[in-house]
């Protein structure tokens, strides 16, 4: 999953760190590549922790080289963030010039929903988009963040499939041009661009300092809760709760009918649904009813074809004395069952017994 990317990197950068104490420039870097990790995460302490490890490092051994390779956006970023840190002398001779006041707004991007862009605080409309093309870019690059910088051949392919790469190759600069021009009316021609960043003919998307990306979020914490251990059912219910209330709706619910976005939106789904079931079945054990109730619905929402959650909707309405509403549910249940030609299970047709005639 590509948004699970900067966590599964993370990971392996925490692992790797226990066998570098031998090896300082390795050691230095990898501390490094985990602060931009944490960053692109939202995780700006954890980002910060790790950036001065890395720059404890650097200073000692003279890595100044290293730190601007691996961590060159970082540093005013962070120069910022902690101004009056031990390391502030080290950052401005690496050339950070810290803004006054608070940091830029960057991109904030919302996926999950109704789609949304603000650039510095400036909200994008709808019509204010040069073309399907720039937009689906802007999406494509948006949702791929993690895999770095893409090759322009994999970008014109996703544009504009088995069509003449002669033809396509000028189409895609004019709308990587034009949508240049969208988030950053005023930059000069063949300026470097704060957002779109290129390396040879590879692209990425920056969302710049203080940007968000909803999706990346919701994905992060999603899966935070997910590994807790359910045995601590406060802190597990607290976390996926939190989760829960980052998903405003379907990821690109108008979104292009492409192979690579359809993926992605049956991954989200399933993610949430996921967290839902996780919701619901703590409701239970700690005899919530109206929260179970609630959760149980927002899964049958998104899914409305899983059977073992309107199990657990009939449960809660009986418990609640709901019988109606449990009636109801039931035989919303047997239709879903009977479009998708599966009887129901014992269970479900035991749950019916406990429901009284109405």
């Amino acid at each position: 999953m590509a948004f699970n990317a900067f966590e599964d990197a993370k990971a392996c950068l925490s692992r790797a760190r226990k066998h570098l104490k031998s090896a300082p420039w390795y050691l230095c870097s990898a501390w490094l590549l985990d602060a931009g990790c944490s960053h692109a995460l939202g995780q700006n302490e954890a980002a910060w922790r790790h950036f001065q490890k890395g720059l404890a490092i650097a200073g000692k051994k003279q890595f100044d080289r290293l730190v601007l390779k691996e961590a060159g956006r970082l540093i005013h970023f962070m120069a910022w963030f902690k101004p009056e840190s031990i390391f502030s002398s080290y950052l401005k001779a690496l050339g950070a010039h810290p803004r006054q006041g608070p940091p830029g707004q960057g991109l904030q991007i919302r996926m999950l929903g109704r789609f949304q862009v603000h650039v510095e605080g400036r909200k994008v409309k709808h019509d204010q988009w040069p073309g399907s093309k720039a937009l689906l870019l802007f999406q494509y690059l948006a949702l791929h963040q993690s895999r770095g910088f893409i090759p322009k051949d994999v970008l014109v392919e996703m544009l504009w499939p088995e069509q003449n790469p002669d033809k396509t190759g000028k189409r895609f600069n004019t709308a990587m041009s034009r949508l240049r021009k969208l988030l950053e009316p005023d930059l000069p021609p063949r300026a470097p661009s704060a957002y779109i960043q290129r390396k040879n003919d590879h692209y990425r998307l920056s969302l710049g300092s203080g940007g968000d990306l909803d999706i990346t979020k919701f994905r992060a914490m999603a899966e935070k809760a997910l590994g807790m251990d359910k045995e601590v059912s406060r802190e597990a219910f607290a976390a996926a709760r939190e989760a829960e209330q980052l998903y405003t709706g379907p990821l690109l619910k108008d979104g292009p009918y492409q192979d690579w976005c359809i993926r992605l939106q049956d991954e989200t789904k399933n993610l949430y649904c996921r967290l839902c079931r996780m919701l619901t079945v703590l409701c239970k054990q700690n005899e919530d009813l109206a929260a179970g109730i609630m959760y149980a619905q927002k899964f049958l929402k998104t899914d409305p074809f899983d059977e073992s959650i309107y199990r657990e909707l009939i449960s809660f309405f009986l418990a609640d004395g709901q019988y109606g509403l449990a009636h109801k549910t039931f035989m919303d249940c047997r239709k879903r069952m009977q479009e998708m030609d599966c009887p129901l299970s014992p269970q479900t047709l035991d749950l019916m017994k406990n429901i009284p005639s109405t």
